[in-house]
């Protein structure tokens, strides 16, 4: 509240008192002497919540009436005035104390006003009202993410596990006898088989296949067309020395076994030769080689030895008819 109110409301009370005194009541008048000014005094408090209270004292002097004159009913020596005016924000009360004192020989009585006035009124734009507003949140920092190219996908090729090891192949090669009684009468031919390989990753395997051969024959006692035919079948252990590298196999070998084999002669109608038509014979093949492997595919390349026994097909004519032969060829093959 300003000032200017409160030395009004000062005035007014002034007014009530100095006016007591009628027309009736008063006989003559006299200049009052000349007062002293006006005294204020203001003190302000800032309580533990908050809360700001002003006080403000103003010393207003009263005119002395002379006694004689004028009759003054008792009329209160001080009037306090206490405003409370709470702030535009709502959080402040300021409280304004006026006093008002009367000469030394009024009475003593005191009288306490209380007026409490309602809310101040925004300030007006013309003011100087500083309002601070809140500083804005500021946005989160955006920090940029690289996105990579898409790459492609890379399929990594799951080592394979050293497994047992077993293959399926099929072959062939060239074949002739190493007796001398036999090659005089035979040429050199070929052979061809199918066999059936277990443990093709282990150092110890086995092997069983079919094996036939044919070559041309040239006896007294043979047609032209002559051919020697052999059938027959064998097992053997195998010596591997498996290396392996992802995918891959490369495998040396070595193998012996014992097999059994039937010749006979074929496309000759008569045969009045000293060559036996048939013979049966137990072998017993032995070689070695050399194997090559990626993913399921199987090849190898190998030497065989047999030598034979219980021969009776040349025996008649030469006394001496071992079937012992050689052959060298190769397979192509699964491994799974």
């Amino acid at each position: 509240m300003k000032l200017t109110t409160v030395i009004s409301i000062s005035n007014l009370l002034v007014g009530l008192m100095a006016g007591v005194s009628s027309p009736a009541m008063a006989q003559t008048a006299t200049e009052p002497p000349a007062l002293p000014p006006t005294s204020s005094t203001t003190t302000t408090t800032t309580t533990p919540g908050g809360t700001t209270e002003r006080e403000t004292t103003v010393v207003v002097p009263v005119t002395p009436v002379p006694s004689s004159r004028i009759r003054v009913p008792k009329t209160p020596a001080t009037t306090n005035v206490e405003v409370n005016t709470p702030s535009a924000t709502g959080t402040d009360t300021t409280t304004t104390k006026v006093h008002v004192d009367a000469p030394p020989d009024s009475p003593s009585n005191t009288t306490n006003v209380e007026i409490t006035t309602p809310p101040a009124a925004p300030a007006p734009k013309g003011d100087n009202v500083v309002v601070t507003p809140e500083a804005p949140t500021p946005a989160p920092a955006v920090t940029p993410v690289a996105v990579p190219y898409p790459v492609e996908p890379t399929y990594v090729e799951k080592p394979v596990e050293h497994r047992i090891g077993a293959a399926l192949t099929v072959g062939g090669g060239v074949v002739d006898f190493t007796g001398s009684s036999a090659r005089d009468m035979t040429n050199t031919g070929g052979y061809w088989n199918a066999r059936i390989i277990s443990g093709t990753r282990q150092f110890l395997g086995v092997e069983a296949a079919y094996t036939g051969s044919a070559r041309d024959i040239s006896a007294l006692g043979l047609s032209n067309q002559a051919m020697l035919v052999s059938n027959g079948i064998e097992g053997a252990f195998r010596l591997n020395v498996p290396l392996i590298r992802g995918r891959s196999i490369v495998e040396p070998f070595a193998f012996a076994g014992l097999g059994w084999s039937r010749y006979n002669i074929a496309r000759s109608d008569v045969n009045t030769s000293s060559v036996a038509s048939s013979d049966d014979i137990m072998e017993i093949p032995y070689g070695g080689g050399l194997s090559f492997g990626y993913g399921g595919f199987l090849a190898d390349a190998r030497f065989t030895y047999r030598s034979t026994y219980y021969n009776d097909m040349f025996q008649a004519s030469t006394g001496s008819g071992r079937l012992n032969n050689w052959s060298v060829g190769g397979q192509l093959g699964v491994e799974f």
